[in-house]
């Protein structure tokens, strides 16, 4: 009851603010502020769902001002949830279930839901936390201070410390023995001709950790670019991905993968997997046969091993033939695969960007329920970083919209023995 008298409150003091610059052409000038709303909606159909637990809703009104205080009222499922932030320049406080003072994904995250819009140009609408407390000091945009949150540190105060431009933040529990960690490193350039960019997370215990780190190191006069990524799942498997359906599954794995390609069409990658299961290795090279204007005809060869805990290794070689063709940030990719021991793969990409603010993604993976080898899938995650996964879907069907109003996922995918998973998230956000 408390919670919902709460977010009334905050709706209608937004309301009545939001009311006032509607009528007062000149309130902007006196007292600089923002408002915006948003509703999310999201599904999720299988014959293993409860009917009761197939479905989410999310609203929220929030106002800001001067980008010093900021009210969030949401109604989250069914409670009622109250946010505020208040940051000065040599001081910052929030409170409610919205709002931390430096970036990171997976601290205090509340798994059921996430919010798509992280586009700098625009007001974000802040990523959904358990209940938390912060209070610390700012200086030269460096960050100290003590915080109290649900599932990390509920009763003695956690400590945390970020950097100018959350390039690091880090945080620790004394109560739980939690630790969390984040990097975030955009276009350092070490030498005129290498920009580097790096970026992770880790949180957990020292003998029980979660986490990821990824990297592109890139050579803009030879054109050769590097990439690599090393994460690690727990259970559930939802460290990267933000859908129902998982695409695999193994509990938990420990994964590596880089990529070495020049011109992109020239490529040569290593996956490497380790999970309950065993051990998987998918070593790639791709080169152009004929490169032109619209993209690039490509062959490729795999050689895909398996190595399962209870069973002789599998090796098996494959070859590809591929259309390919990237620019500026779309790419599409229509791709064909025969393995050595009869199996088949066909893969479609599509990502175009037809602004800078604007993002259509469609991900696609085919092949016969009698394959023996499970396949390489890239999952959503958040958009910058490399996540690969194996999969033994018989089909995986992804659908991705994103800009600065909408936010569309939808994806659909049938399991070897004929199960189907059907899911669907639609994000609005409007600013005033």
């Amino acid at each position: 009851m408390k919670n919902k008298i709460l977010f009334i409150t905050l709706c209608v003091i937004s309301i009545f603010n939001f009311s006032n610059i509607l009528a007062k052409e000149s309130f902007n000038e006196i007292i600089p502020m923002k408002f915006q709303l948003g509703l999310t909606g999201e599904n999720f159909q299988s014959r293993f769902v409860k009917p009761e637990n197939s479905t989410k809703e999310n609203f929220f009104i929030e106002s800001i001002w001067e980008n010093k205080i900021r009210v969030f009222g949401e109604k989250r499922e069914n409670k009622f949830l109250g946010s505020l932030l208040w940051k000065e320049k040599f001081f910052h406080f929030a409170s409610g279930h919205r709002y931390k003072p430096f970036k990171g994904f997976y601290l205090l995250r509340d798994e059921r839901f996430y919010s798509a819009f992280q586009n700098p140009n625009f007001e974000i609408v802040e990523q959904p936390i358990q209940s938390s407390h912060f209070l610390g000091l700012n200086h030269l945009d460096f960050g100290i201070g003590l915080f109290l949150g649900n599932g990390f540190s509920q009763k003695k105060p956690a400590f945390y410390f970020y950097t100018p431009k959350d390039i690091f933040a880090f945080a620790y529990s004394k109560e739980n023995e939690l630790y969390f960690s984040s990097l975030n490193l955009q276009d350092w350039k070490p030498t005129e001709n290498t920009v580097v960019q790096l970026r992770g997370e880790g949180f957990g215990k020292k003998e029980n950790y979660l986490g990821y780190l990824n990297g592109k190191i890139f050579f803009p006069n030879t054109n050769h670019e590097l990439e690599f990524s090393m994460f690690r799942e727990g259970e559930r498997g939802s460290l990267f991905t933000t859908t129902a359906d998982r695409f695999r599954e193994e509990i938990s794995t420990k994964s590596i993968f880089m990529r070495l390609s020049r011109n992109f069409y020239d490529r040569t990658f290593l996956f490497r997997q380790w999970s309950e299961l065993g051990r998987s290795s998918i070593f790639e090279g791709n080169i152009s046969l004929f490169s032109f204007t619209l993209g690039a005809i490509c062959i490729g060869t795999r050689i895909y091993k398996e190595e399962p805990k209870d069973n002789l290794p599998i090796q098996v070689l494959a070859g590809s033939l591929s259309y390919e063709w990237k620019r500026k940030g779309s790419e599409i990719q229509v791709r064909a695969e025969n393995r050595k021991n009869g199996d088949k793969l066909y893969e479609l990409k599509f990502t175009i960007r037809p602004s800078i603010n604007w993002k259509f993604e469609i991900s696609s993976l085919f092949q016969s329920k009698e394959n023996q080898l499970r396949s390489l899938y890239e999952q959503w995650s958040d958009g910058e970083n490399i996540n690969f996964i194996l999969t033994d879907r018989e089909t995986a069907i992804k659908l991705k919209v994103l800009g600065p109003i909408l936010s569309l996922n939808v994806s659909g995918s049938r399991s070897k023995t004929g199960q189907e998973f059907y899911f669907a998230n639609i994000q609005f956000r409007l600013e005033y």
